[in-house]
């Protein structure tokens, strides 16, 4: 069951616990037509996002593990399975 609350009331209990702009931080987010995500946060942090054309360690030990749970892994994850992967390799976020 989902619960929902009004957007006004996340953004003020945010704004209690860290004080920020957050309605209109997260209107931006939402209403963003971007071509890329908002990596800026990531980046300056020290990380990177990087695309590899085959799968990275933690997907292939996890298809080792639960290969018979839902058949093949490229069938896995071209459905979309794997929530950082793409139908021909995997995204790794790494320092």
């Amino acid at each position: 069951m989902v619960k929902t609350c009004p957007f006004d009331d996340v953004a003020d209990t945010l704004n209690e616990i860290a004080p920020f702009d957050w309605r209109d931080f997260l209107m931006a987010r939402l209403n963003s037509t971007d071509f890329h995500a908002p990596l800026g946060g990531i980046e300056r942090s020290g990380w990177n996002l990087a695309y590899q054309p085959k799968l990275n360690g933690f997907l292939k030990d996890y298809e080792q593990v639960h290969w018979y749970r839902t058949g093949s892994a490229s069938d896995r994850v071209s459905s979309g399975a794997y929530p950082l992967a793409g139908a021909s390799g995997s995204v790794t976020i790494r320092p």
